[in-house]
């Protein structure tokens, strides 16, 4: 059956339910009279209510056989479940040999997630928390840098659960708070993603849910600002009012303030449920695009001083075998300082890169190194610059380091200076049409010839 006339059968279809509840002895669902919804299409799927009575149930089950007659089409028994509450179970007997469906239980699994009437628990987000232990713990994972495995986290895994946050409030004992490499915190992009669908219900937007919402807990009430939920109305309802308290004052006059285009933005919300952070200043120069993804991680571990150097696994009592530094042969401890400063094996390449670049920095300490290039009177291109050639000479040491240490390998200084000055030049050479890179063009110029 082709795409139109599909769409032209279930038309039809739906315009027999819609008649149905026109008439005197058909009883709508408690929660769905105010609307006069009593079905549900979405493709090929189809939701019937109304409320647990023969007559009404027998009025959607002569729709649904008229309708085999006319089209030849005829629902599968297999497939079809029908849920019931507040019946006794002598009705309920009396429901199931009508209609001949299988009786179904909550929750059910619908276009990738959980339906429940019922407030959610920890239990209830066992599918999600699988769907995220399955990504972390494959094969091609393990295989990842730290880097790769930040990229998974902050893409796949963080994409698998914003597509439940955008609609379900999760309880909080799965939310975990993350922060220091650009990770969001569940708990606030929950809130804000949750915060789309009350700046819906303030405004009234036209769909098929927000009457839903208003005619059965709004009612005749206007402002949703100032709509106190009643003790009867279910879990969801009351959390969703209890967060407005925090949501309303970036409303004014029923407009969301944060944007000039007064459009709802996930993203705003977030940083403003956020607040004010402190900033470490040298992060632009952190996580530049023009340095590898990485080698900021190296960095960005490098900073704050938790390199797995062997000085610091002697401060955290960890067996080591010798603590003097693998690349140099030098018997002097292996610190962070001399490992990327003052070792022989560090010095070769960062002479020769200071040669070919004619940058020389003259700090010894990551953070002072950092601190040094952000305060000088360059162009911020060129700080990125440095910063990537320095970096990249950061992330080859402590490769090399490793790669003595566990592999017995012994990284020739030359062939790192060729690596460096190899993947220094694609990196220029490929953002050169950048903005930044045009207010520099002779550092683009030089790199590139």
């Amino acid at each position: 059956m082709s795409s139109l006339l599909f769409m032209l059968v279930m038309e039809y279809l739906s315009r027999a339910l819609q008649k149905v509840g026109e008439l005197p002895d058909f009883k709508f669902h408690p929660m769905c009279h105010s609307t006069k919804l009593n079905h549900l299409i979405f493709a090929d799927d189809l939701m019937l209510f109304c409320k647990g009575d023969l007559k009404s149930i027998r009025r959607k089950i002569e729709v649904l056989n008229h309708f085999s007659r006319v089209t030849g089409l005829v629902a599968n028994l297999d497939k079809s479940n029908i849920f019931v509450a507040g019946v006794d179970d002598a009705m309920k007997e009396q429901i199931l040999q009508l209609t001949g469906f299988t009786l179904g239980d909550l929750p059910i699994r619908y276009l990738g997630l959980p339906l429940s009437s019922k407030k959610w628990t920890k239990i209830d987000c066992h599918q999600l928390i699988d769907k995220i232990t399955n990504r972390i713990t494959s094969a091609y994972s393990k295989t990842l840098s730290y880097a790769g495995r930040l990229q998974i986290i902050n893409a796949v895994l963080f994409s698998l659960y914003n597509f439940w946050s955008n609609v379900f409030i999760l309880p909080q004992s799965i939310l975990k708070e993350n922060g220091g490499l650009n990770i969001k915190s569940c708990k606030l992009w929950n809130i804000a993603s949750v915060g789309k669908l009350m700046w819906q219900i303030a405004s009234k937007a036209d769909t098929l849910w927000i009457r839903w919402v208003h005619g059965l807990n709004m009612k005749d009430e206007q402002d949703f600002w100032t709509h106190t939920p009643s003790k009867d109305s279910s879990w969801y309802w009351r959390r969703l009012n209890s967060i407005k308290l925090t949501m309303g004052m970036w409303y004014t006059n029923g407009t969301y303030c944060l944007l000039t285009n007064g459009a709802y933005n996930v993203s705003c919300s977030y940083n403003q449920l956020l607040g004010r952070q402190l900033k470490l200043p040298v992060a632009d120069l952190i996580w530049n695009s023009l340095m590898l993804p990485r080698h900021r991680f190296i960095i960005w571990l490098a900073n704050q001083e938790k390199q797995l150097t062997k000085e610091r696994m002697i401060r955290l009592q960890m067996p080591i075998e010798d603590d003097k530094c693998c690349l140099c042969g030098e018997s002097k401890l292996e610190t962070q300082v001399h490992l990327f400063a003052e070792c022989t094996w560090t010095t070769k390449v960062k002479e020769a890169l200071e040669t070919w670049s004619g940058i020389k920095i003259q700090k010894t300490e990551v953070t002072e190194c950092l601190k040094w290039i952000k305060g000088r009177h360059w162009k911020q291109y060129k700080k990125e610059i440095a910063t990537a050639i320095w970096g990249a000479r950061i992330y080859h040491t402590w490769r090399a380091s490793n790669w003595k240490l566990f592999r017995g390998t012994i990284v020739n200084t030359e062939i790192t200076i060729t690596q460096t000055k190899k993947g220094i030049v694609e990196r220029v050479d490929y953002l050169k049409d950048s903005r930044k890179a045009s207010k520099c063009r002779y550092l683009v110029q030089k790199f590139c010839n």
